[in-house]
């Protein structure tokens, strides 16, 4: 059992606990997590999933001022307000998902309830649980009770796996002029089928079969290496 205990974030909260080195490999600003409507990206088991930025609440940033007395809150009505004026999506409450523990020399060290601090000789390394990011995140789309991310639209997904078919069709051709290069054969055999699984996608979600306009790349036949598979594909 790891000898951090991460502790909920909320006004008044004291950590008690074993201190993260100052270089934790995380955030020193608490935050909120934050999504826009029209960015999105593919996920291989999860389909479209909203894109996470995070909106970091520091004084003296965005209208944020510093506190006035020790140990009070910092108010982040101010960010939080103008990030919603830009369109994004702020989620709330932030106790549902961010940590917080203390480093050595003061300070707190924050982070998500879905990461893990550990310790392995002498270093402190973090677990990262995406599938449970993933079920928290989805579940907030939709427009039921408590949801408060609308769904990609038809004609959002349309645009985006229109943009990724150009990347396809250039990797194809790149693909072509190197038919000895193993690895790139591969990124385009996983491009393609990426590509193939978002158009399905659509078209099962699809109430104007008019936007419905994309084709296939041909594949070959190739061996597969076992190689990373192509990332973050989908926003490019």
């Amino acid at each position: 059992m790891s000898k951090f205990i991460p502790t909920v974030v909320t006004p008044g909260a004291a950590a008690t606990t074993a201190k993260l080195p100052r270089k934790c490999g995380q955030s020193r600003a608490p935050f909120f997590l934050q999504v826009h409507p029209r960015e999105w990206s593919w996920h291989e088991q999860r389909g479209w999933v909203p894109t996470v930025g995070r909106l970091f609440i520091t004084p003296g940033v965005m209208g944020v001022s510093t506190p006035r007395r020790p140990g009070a809150g910092v108010d982040a009505s101010p960010a939080v307000n103008a990030a919603e004026r830009m369109g994004w999506i702020v989620l709330k409450p932030q106790e549902l998902y961010l940590r917080s523990l203390p480093m050595e020399g003061g300070g707190l060290c924050y982070f998500t309830a879905w990461d893990t601090p550990d310790e392995y000789h002498g270093a402190v390394e973090w677990e990262y649980d995406e599938s449970g990011f993933l079920d928290y995140l989805l579940a907030l789309v939709g427009d039921g009770p408590g949801q408060v991310i609308p769904p990609c639209s038809v004609r959002l997904k349309s645009r985006k796996i229109s943009a990724f078919e150009k990347r396809v069709r250039r990797l194809e051709k790149t693909a072509a002029d190197n038919t000895a290069n193993a690895n790139l054969q591969h990124r385009f055999v996983e491009a393609s089928e990426q590509l193939a699984a978002m158009r399905e996608d659509l078209e099962r979600g699809n109430a104007d079969p008019k936007v419905s306009t994309i084709k296939a790349p041909t594949t070959r036949r190739v061996a597969k290496p076992a190689i990373e598979q192509l990332a973050g594909a989908a926003d490019e």
